[in-house]
């Protein structure tokens, strides 16, 4: 017995089970009444039964209609979203990709995958900022997983685009300190100054790293840059107080917690005794 099913590219399911997909001859079929579901992305899925007679051959013909706008938003997931996006980028339209990978991201906005991928999307129409801007995006949420290598990834794809902007390479310095490569992250804070001469957040990156590799000195010089640019950042304080401290310089350590005192918030100062590193500077001023 036989079922000769035309259905346009589509996936056929008998009694529940995929059984292929396009215009073709299924055979060996148990004689008997069977469900169908017809399914095709885009398309609403149509559903049935045909009974099959021994010796006899079983015709298939459906006509599937397009989903309307209103009904594939309430019924896809982010994932196929992603997926349709994907197919679309693939096929060289990027337009549709973008639309896509933005639904998937108002499902989920942490979908580090999808900002990749709409990066790329954005890329193809030559809208560098906006791709910069997912790429940087895509970074942040991996590097937050833990997801070292695709954090690299991404920032090195957003620095491509713009080798000047200081916030891909701010973000891969911290990335290197959180994997202690010290002289990598060096590296990159020192791009930032460049680009940047009173960019706090990349004095600070130096300061840390110096102070990571026990240059206490230099980590006090960084951070008093970084101090000469925003004197009413507590952080800095907290860090001149450790660098200060490395260095044995406990007059300094003094002036550096009180001045912190000034500036912190209570909430500030209770995270700040809690931290386990300040315990022996608050055990020598207090």
């Amino acid at each position: 017995m036989t079922l000769a099913a035309n259905v346009d590219g589509a996936r056929l399911a008998l009694d529940g089970s995929v059984i292929g997909a396009g215009n073709l001859t299924y055979t060996k079929l148990k004689p008997g009444r069977h469900s169908y579901t017809v399914s095709k992305d885009g398309y609403q899925n149509v559903s049935g039964t045909i009974d099959l007679r021994a010796g006899q051959t079983g015709v298939i013909k459906v006509t599937l209609q397009k989903v309307a706008a209103e009904q594939k938003a309430a019924r896809n997931t982010e994932r196929d979203y992603y997926n349709s996006a994907s197919r679309a980028l693939e096929s060289g339209d990027a337009q549709t990709a973008i639309t896509d990978f933005t639904k998937a991201l108002e499902l989920s906005p942490s979908y580090a995958e999808a900002y990749d991928r709409r990066a790329d999307a954005y890329c193809q129409i030559q809208n560098k900022a906006s791709a910069y801007d997912d790429y940087l995006r895509a970074g942040e949420i991996h590097q937050s997983r833990k997801e070292h290598e695709k954090a690299f990834s991404s920032y090195q794809e957003a620095l491509k685009l713009d080798p000047k902007n200081t916030a891909a390479y701010l973000r891969r310095g911290n990335l290197y300190l959180e994997r202690n490569e010290a002289i990598a992250a060096i590296a990159d804070f020192d791009q930032v100054v460049t680009l940047d001469k009173r960019n706090v957040d990349g004095y600070l990156g130096l300061g840390r790293a110096r102070y990571n590799q026990g240059h206490f000195d230099k980590a006090t010089k960084h951070f008093r840059d970084a101090r000469s640019i925003d004197s009413d950042n507590p952080v800095i304080h907290q860090y001149l107080m450790l660098s200060h401290f490395g260095a044995g310089e406990i007059k300094e350590v003094q002036k550096d917690y009180d001045k912190f005192l000034k500036c912190a918030t209570a909430d500030q100062v209770r995270q700040m005794r809690a931290d386990s590193r300040f315990a022996p500077v608050l055990r020598i001023i207090e």
